[in-house]
């Protein structure tokens, strides 16, 4: 298998996708990689994902919020003693249409992975043609892997 340089992790700013993303925690690949990018890309639509008392209409504001919770999502996920070497950024991206958004950045970066939460247990259910996970296997320039949460256990 060719090395990873370059992985891209595209975050939501729910819980969901948070928990899902920690489930990486000390990955061998993301060790390894050169350059982790952890982005989010902002939609005013996508308003519900962020805290209330946050002024969203501050794009600075929600800029600061957004590449701080990414910050603390690399470091928990790469402590530095695993990757001392490789580069991690941490971006917030303001644009109306994140497909086309995150289709351009995967380009301009040369990503090898891109890594996304789906919000659904079941692939079917997580993978409907109207989801951004699907849309983003079917389009990205690069390999696409696709975090579920786990199953809860019933007792």
């Amino acid at each position: 298998m060719n090395k990873i340089n370059n992985i891209v992790l595209s975050v939501s700013m729910d819980e969901l996708s948070i928990k899902n993303f920690s489930e990486l925690k000390n990955s061998h690949n993301l060790g390894l990689a050169d350059n982790i990018h952890f982005i989010h890309i902002y939609n005013e639509k996508l308003i519900h994902n962020l805290p209330s008392s946050l002024d969203c209409s501050d794009f600075g504001n929600v800029e600061s919020y957004v590449v701080e919770k990414l910050h603390d999502l690399a470091k928990d996920l790469i402590p530095n003693h695993i990757n001392e070497k490789g580069d991690r950024h941490s971006l917030c991206i303001f644009n109306s249409s994140e497909k086309i958004e995150i289709l351009n950045y995967l380009e301009r970066v040369c990503a090898d992975l891109v890594i996304v939460s789906s919000r659904n247990e079941h692939v079917l259910e997580g993978l409907s043609p109207n989801s951004f996970s699907y849309w983003l296997i079917e389009h990205a320039p690069c390999n696409v892997l696709v975090l579920r949460p786990k199953k809860m256990k019933l007792s």
